[in-house]
């Protein structure tokens, strides 16, 4: 067992501005909403904090401007233990955001404006190589260029490091993209996108999960929001349930299940132990607001497992 596993998070660092209304507002209307945040963000900085905040030695791998958001973004992950060496700074483009607005179900609407995110190159590719050599897992996202994510990815095969994808925002895959990688795990909505099948309970997902293992996936997780996650690979599958808590923001949900899963398999769980801890890891990112200020420690992880939460 690896008490504090090392794993690298290549991907996007965005400012979070999240409104919170009613309602959402119709074409040329203009509502009153109830309140504004502005919170650290990004699907790589979040999956970052989390696996910081689960007891891994984090290395985040992207891009930041010079901007007010840049050195906002780079002091919480500082204060997060994160480490940020390999975080470079463009002097010609503003950092990512991301406009988020909750509506009353606190179902979560975003926008994101990658930025600088979209210039990661051949520069953030070497960085992550060069953190392979001691690491368990590399986790990556499609906020930043698909090609510099996979190119990543594929030095972490030949390395034998576990890559696992959030493959989120939705593009357009193929069976070159998913080749690399070991694990992905698209909620619902992006089960989807990429396979045509709606999904909405276990059959439905095991159909998507086919389908996208069809397309060159090897193991599939898809997460189910209230009712857990559904698994599949070579070996084995089935559904991982949840418990019932009260939802107010779930922005962060997927970065927790993520940073969860990559924790959980770098001390050596087998798969359906590790989809666990993140189904668990997920449920507790949902009962705070924001998405890295949500982000669970260990131990809150280790009572709600153990029902004492």
């Amino acid at each position: 067992m690896y008490k504090n596993p090392k794993i690298v998070v290549l991907g996007s660092i965005n400012m979070d501005l999240v409104g919170t209304t009613n309602k959402l507002p119709s074409p040329g209307e203009t509502i009153t909403g109830e309140s504004f945040m502005m919170n650290p963000g990004g699907k790589g900085a979040n999956q970052a904090v989390a696996l910081a905040r689960l007891g891994a030695e984090v290395q985040l791998v992207g891009k930041i401007g010079n901007d007010i958001f840049g050195k906002e973004l780079k002091l919480n992950l500082e204060c997060n233990a994160v480490n940020i060496d390999n975080v470079a700074t463009s002097n010609e483009i503003q950092s990512g955001i991301a406009l988020i607005l909750l509506n009353a179900d606190k179902e979560n609407h975003i926008v994101v404006i990658p930025g600088s995110n979209a210039t990661c190159n051949s520069q953030q590719v070497q960085a992550t190589l060069n953190l392979m050599s001691n690491s368990k897992c590399l986790l990556i996202q499609f906020e930043i260029p698909i090609d510099i994510s996979i190119k990543a990815a594929q030095f972490a095969q030949e390395t034998g490091v576990t890559t696992i994808l959030d493959p989120s925002p939705c593009i357009n895959l193929d069976k070159s993209v998913l080749g690399p990688i070991d694990i992905i795990t698209p909620n619902q909505y992006e089960a989807e996108y990429y396979t045509g099948i709606k999904v909405i309970d276990e059959k439905s997902a095991k159909h998507a999960a086919n389908i996208l293992k069809s397309q060159g996936a090897s193991t599939v997780i898809i997460t189910l929001g209230a009712q857990g996650a559904y698994y599949s690979s070579t070996d084995e599958s089935g559904l991982v349930n949840t418990r019932k808590v009260n939802a107010v923001d779930t922005v962060g949900a997927g970065d927790a299940f993520n940073a969860g899963l990559a924790v959980a398999i770098s001390k050596g769980s087998d798969l359906q132990e590790a989809i666990q801890f993140g189904v668990a890891c997920g449920n507790l990112a949902v009962t705070k607001l924001g998405a890295q200020n949500a982000m669970p420690y260990s131990n809150e992880v280790s009572n709600f497992i153990n029902k004492k939460l």
